[in-house]
Order: C-alpha cells, then structure tokens, then sequence
C-alpha cells in the first residue's frame, strides 16, 4: 500500500487513519473510539513504531548490543 488510509466502524465513526510510504507505515497513525475520540497515536518511521502517545519507543533489543 501508498498514501493515506482510514478505516472505519460500523457505525460510520473513523476507527483509524494513517499513511504508508512504499508499503511501511510512516509518520503519526491515529486510532479512535466508537464515538469518534482519539484513543490512541502511534508514531512510525519507516515502519518502526517511534513513539506511542508521546512518549518514545527504545529500538529493538540486538543481540551482541549490550544488555547481556
């Protein structure tokens, strides 16, 4: 997938909007309630969750980086 996306709820409400970039999710993805209410943001960056309603994501855990 390209562009921007939306999904919706039965109920005609957007359940979540976001944009793809060559097939990876890229910049702020919005989920939203029943009623229409942001419940939550996710940041991406080339399809890597950056930061998930402000606060950031510490990158994936490589072994041979530390942590052992």
């Amino acid at each position: 997938p390209h562009g921007r996306h939306r999904w919706y709820w039965p109920n005609g409400q957007m359940r979540l909007d976001g944009r793809y970039t060559m097939g990876l999710e890229q910049g702020d993805w919005t989920w939203y309630d029943l009623n229409g209410n942001v419940a939550m943001v996710i940041r991406y960056r080339d399809g890597a969750e950056m930061k998930i309603d402000g606060e950031k994501i510490p990158p994936p855990y490589r072994p041979g980086e530390g942590g052992d």
